[in-house]
């Protein structure tokens, strides 16, 4: 249900664009045509015209500035081995089976950016991110786990704090009236803590404080290296957009693991409706790699069943993950230098190496101000 309402509010602004736009005096042919047409304002300054939630999209010209603010809420629900679902208690059976298996994790990310030109050949971005995570647990019910966790069956463990800051500088290499070629590189900071602790139960103690996994810390806990390569193009009233990136971790980080490569490849195409509001589609697709290493501090044996597993998130063949997306975005122009922008994107195909929650949809919104 909540998904449907996000979706709601997307579909809403899109909807409301292609009201204003009929009000266009031009020769309606189509629908879409009548949409796309009355809303070639190629006399005005060209704006960007790609999804909140991509970003590097763009460089700017000596002097120029800009602040942005976005908020991220991520939904992860149910659990997947490959392509196909599977229930809790698929997760638990058997001698080597887990005791503990997640339910539900959200996460919600807000961040900080800044962009700065001191010439015209180069662009300085910052990010700061503040996050806010929360994964619910169940327990196996044929173990004994359930006696020290006062008696239930689920738990929940919390985190929030400072990301990892990034820093990144973006270089047009081509530009001409209607494309640009950008390439980026940079680097991502572990600014964000990798030790930090909930109340879990625990065999033959009780509830008590330890090491969360992986998936609940703040930061990667390594330098990591942020390579980009974007395409635009610009044609009447339309943008297109490709961006290939990566983040490549450099070493192991202090609990003895690094987290899994990562890839990307984003595809957008964006359409100036009106003078003030645009829409989005694009389609994504993400490599991620298995966690390597030990998470020292995180249990991984059992006590009273030394065959089964503790938590799927203990171990590092259940990270590697490819994933699809589809996402449908909707963007404001409040005045000449302040934009409103959401976006919604839902996975069309998941396929997991090992056993991993997978994500409902994720919701973006921002704002951006730019300055010269």
């Amino acid at each position: 249900m909540k998904n449907l309402y996000y979706l709601l509010i997307v579909g809403c602004l899109n909807l409301i664009q292609a009201q204003e736009c009929r009000h266009c005096d031009v020769e309606a042919k189509s629908v879409t045509t009548e949409i796309c047409s009355c809303a070639d304002h190629s006399e005005h300054n060209h704006t960007d015209l790609a999804p909140i939630s991509v970003m590097e999209t763009h460089s700017h010209t000596k002097g120029e500035w800009m602040f942005s603010y976005r908020s991220m809420f991520m939904d992860m629900e149910g659990l997947r081995s490959g392509t196909d679902r599977l229930s809790s208690s698929a997760v638990h059976a058997g001698a080597t089976g887990y005791v503990v298996a997640p339910k539900r994790m959200t996460m919600e990310m807000h961040g900080l950016g800044v962009m700065y030109a001191p010439n015209d050949r180069v662009t300085l971005m910052l990010m700061l991110p503040y996050k806010r995570i929360e994964m619910d647990h169940r327990i196996d019910s044929t173990t004994p786990l359930i006696g020290f966790n006062n008696g239930s069956a689920t738990f929940t463990t919390k985190t929030q704090g400072i990301g990892d800051v990034k820093i990144k500088t973006l270089i047009p290499i081509k530009q001409t009236e209607h494309s640009q070629l950008l390439a980026g590189i940079g680097f991502s900071l572990p600014t964000g803590s990798i030790s930090e602790q909930d109340v879990i139960p625990v065999p033959l103690v009780g509830r008590a404080e330890r090491q969360l996994p992986a998936p609940m810390q703040l930061g990667s806990g390594t330098v990591d290296f942020l390579p980009t390569l974007t395409y635009l193009h610009h044609f009447n009233g339309f943008d297109y957009g490709v961006s290939a990136k990566g983040v490549l971790r450099l070493h192991e980080n202090s609990h003895d693991y690094r987290l899994g490569h990562e890839f990307k490849l984003e595809n957008w195409v964006g359409c100036q409706l009106t003078e003030k509001i645009s829409s989005s589609l694009s389609l994504k697709y993400e490599k991620i790699g298995a966690l390597k290493g030990t998470q020292s501090d995180v249990a991984q044996s059992v006590p009273f069943s030394p065959t089964k597993s503790t938590v799927t998130t203990a171990y590092g063949e259940n990270y590697e993950s490819e994933t699809l997306w589809l996402g449908i975005g909707a963007a404001l122009a409040i005045n000449e230098v302040a934009t409103l922008a959401v976006d919604l994107s839902y996975p069309v195909y998941q396929d997991f190496a090992g056993i991993k929650l997978e994500t409902d949809s994720i919701l973006t919104i921002g704002f951006k101000v730019k300055g010269f």
